[in-house]
């Protein structure tokens, strides 16, 4: 067995022991407390609302569902839907204390970047660095609330910029496509905010564009996901939120080994991903899928990532 498959073995054997086939390991803290519900709050905009989707079938609505399947009934997760239609980083900042007082979450997720991409009134391109900045006033404010929720970022899902109705502005066109821009802008730097404060991250659009046929999710308006979309995206949100919650609230002694073991296997090709040559991306693209499959919700993995495409389009 080489390096990188002994490293993914082990790795899937500390997830299994995650996912609840080793119990006994973990110290519960919650349940020493008598905190039998854990509350998600899920902030952001129509794709959060899910307007377009049943009830059952909005996005929020999967997610608790996902969430609850993987406590196995040992504790009941609670998903609080706080999508407000065309709502952006900085009108949340004007309303997010009322929700967090409202509702007094164990955790709060942050999805924002497709109306921050601009097109809406103007047809100008968005300010992915006023949006950054913007996103992190607005998790500091989440991590200062009385209630100490711990905050996970999720990065925007896909534009169709065939059928959105910004899809083909010019300014959209220049910048290598609407998609393009919002994922390279905005999403790059949901990421980097990420990495730099070391905010978990769900790298939502990621896991979009690792489908065969991404877009088949999305509604003919070529930006929110149908309801199978929402039932695409809920597993990895909340396999991403529930491994979190083991390594870092009920600190489970598996869920922080696989943790330490992904960040040494980041650590080991950090320095190869930054000088990387076109012939070495394949390699390196699969470890770091490797290290992503096993522990999801680390920034870094999806910063390398970005480095690694960034060199691959600089030296076609």
């Amino acid at each position: 067995m080489n390096s990188d498959a002994a490293i993914s073995s082990r790795m899937w054997i500390l997830c299994l022991a995650v996912a609840g086939i080793a119990p006994g390991l973990a110290r519960d803290a919650w349940a020493a407390e008598g905190k039998n519900v854990v509350t998600l709050v899920m902030l952001g905009d129509s794709v959060t609302y899910s307007s377009f989707s049943p009830a059952g079938r909005k996005l929020p609505e999967c997610v608790e569902k996902e969430l609850n399947a993987l406590s196995g009934g040992k504790r009941e997760w609670k998903v609080v839907n706080a999508g407000v239609n065309g709502e952006t980083a900085a009108r949340c900042l004007v309303r997010a204390k009322r929700v967090l007082d409202a509702e007094k979450p164990d955790l709060v997720t942050l999805s924002y970047g497709l109306n921050d991409a601009g097109g809406l009134v103007d047809k100008r391109l968005g300010d992915p660095e006023g949006f950054g900045k913007t996103l992190a006033a607005l998790a500091e404010l989440v991590s200062k609330h009385p209630s100490s929720p711990k905050t996970i970022l999720l990065t925007a899902t896909p534009f169709d910029g065939s059928r959105h109705k910004w899809g083909k502005q010019e300014a959209y066109v220049k910048a290598g496509g609407q998609d393009a821009y919002l994922d390279r802008e905005l999403n790059g730097a949901t990421r980097a905010l990420a990495a730099e404060k070391d905010i978990p991250l769900c790298d939502l659009h990621r896991y979009f564009m690792e489908d065969s046929h991404p877009l088949k999710y999305l509604l003919p308006d070529g930006v929110h996901p149908t309801p199978e979309g929402n039932e695409f995206a809920a597993p990895h949100i909340a396999r991403c939120v529930w491994m979190y919650y083991q390594a870092a609230m009920k600190k489970s002694l598996a869920a922080t080994e696989t943790e330490r073991r992904a960040q040494s296997d980041l650590a080991k090709i950090r320095n190869r991903v930054q000088t990387a040559k076109p012939a070495d991306t394949k390699a390196l693209r699969d470890s770091l899928r490797k290290i992503w499959t096993a522990c999801p919700y680390l920034p870094e993995t999806a910063v390398l990532w970005d480095s690694l495409n960034g060199r691959a389009r600089a030296h076609p």
